[in-house]
C-alpha cells in the first residue's frame, strides 16, 4: 500500500445490460469514493449531497467526455509500513493525467517532511534531479494537496 501507481492505479469495470458501447474504454481519472455513487445511480437510490464521489455513469455514455482534473489519494506510513527511519509519515497524493504529487507530513509533529513530483510514471523525482521549472511545477500541486479545489466537471477546475 502506497500513494503512487502500483496501488491507486487500478481499472474500474462497470456492466450493465443499458451500457452502450460494450468493450469501450475510458482513460478518465476516476476514484475509489466514485463507487458508490456509481452504484446508486444505477439502482435507481437518490445520491447523498455530501459524498465527495461522482457516478461515472456519465462516461459509460461518453467514455471521452471531459472528467475530473485530478484524483486524490493518502496513506499513513504506520506499523509495517513505517519509513526506514523509524518515522511515520502521512502522504497526500494528487494525480492528474500528466503528474503525480505527493507530499509527505511528520504525523507525530505535523511537520512537512518531503514532497515528490513524477511526470508520466517515470521514476525519478522531478525537484532532486535538479529539473530548472521544479518550483513552479510544485507549487500548484502543493496548494490543491490543502485546498481540494480541483474536482469535477460540476464545478470549477485548474488545468494542471
Amino acid at each position: 500500500m502506497t500513494n503512487y501507481e502500483i496501488d491507486t492505479r487500478v481499472p474500474m469495470i462497470i456492466c450493465t445490460p443499458e451500457t452502450k458501447g460494450k468493450n469501450s474504454q475510458s482513460l478518465a481519472l476516476v476514484e475509489f469514493v466514485d463507487i458508490y455513487p456509481t452504484l446508486c445511480e444505477l439502482v435507481g437510490l437518490e445520491i447523498p449531497r455530501n459524498l465527495e464521489g461522482l457516478s461515472t455513469i456519465p462516461l459509460l455514455k461518453n467514455p471521452q467526455l471531459p472528467w475530473k482534473k485530478a484524483v486524490f489519494s493518502q496513506f499513513l506510513r504506520k506499523g509495517i509500513w513505517v519509513a526506514p527511519d523509524g518515522v511515520e509519515y502521512m502522504g497526500y497524493s494528487i494525480r492528474t493525467n500528466r503528474r503525480r504529487y505527493v507530499e509527505w507530513i511528520n504525523w507525530e509533529t505535523k511537520q512537512f517532511a518531503a514532497r515528490e513530483l513524477y511526470d508520466r510514471g517515470f521514476i525519478s523525482v522531478l525537484h532532486k534531479a535538479g529539473f530548472p521549472n521544479g518550483l513552479q511545477l510544485l507549487l500548484p500541486y502543493a496548494n490543491h494537496i490543502y485546498s481540494r479545489t480541483i474536482t469535477t466537471n460540476s464545478r470549477p477546475a485548474r488545468n494542471l
